[in-house]
């Protein structure tokens, strides 16, 4: 999603501290037609949940989770998953996507990719339906190749005939 001169993945935009709407927002308000810059800096109409709830303690500092993740630079939803199904508290959480107050994130190293792009060492952060998966790579200074679309194939590959009985071919000339 492109807005501001930028182009991020829609859960970007959501911890960026331009938002002042969740990435689940941002992403139906998308879906309805909305300006991307409006989707992203338009308050909720309600905003009974948003910025709400119980404080989480870690590291020395409370904050709510909408707060965290904007810090962590990770989806409040994903850190709220993780917690929750592994029943992890909100510093072991943050710690087993990659992120300790003393690693600030970085725009590299948040990254998108394929599955065939994934290294040793990436720690998965959410996959999407359309089969991108975001992780977190501390070696970042090792950007993977942009995605590549697998090309038509070309005449100087060779022929592979199919699997089972091939027809007999009759010779020339008859």
């Amino acid at each position: 999603m492109t807005a501001f001169g930028e182009t991020m993945p829609v859960y970007r935009w959501g911890v960026d501290p331009r938002a002042n709407a969740s990435t689940s927002t941002i992403r139906r308000r998308i879906k309805a037609g909305w300006n991307s810059q409006i989707a992203i800096t338009e308050e909720p109409e309600y905003r009974s949940t948003l910025g709400t709830g119980q404080p989480y303690s870690a590291w020395g500092k409370r904050m709510s989770l909408p707060e965290w993740g904007r810090l962590a630079g990770i989806p409040e939803n994903v850190i709220r998953s993780r917690m929750h199904g592994h029943e992890l508290t909100l510093e072991a959480a943050l710690h087993s996507l990659g992120w300790t107050p003393d690693d600030p994130p970085t725009a590299a190293s948040l990254l998108t990719v394929a599955v065939h792009q994934l290294q040793p060492g990436d720690l998965i952060v959410s996959t999407e339906p359309s089969g991108e998966i975001t992780v977190r790579r501390h070696h970042a200074d090792n950007p993977p190749p942009p995605l590549q679309r697998p090309s038509h194939p070309t005449a100087s590959r060779p022929a592979i005939p199919p699997p089972g009985p091939q027809p007999t071919r009759r010779p020339a000339g008859r």
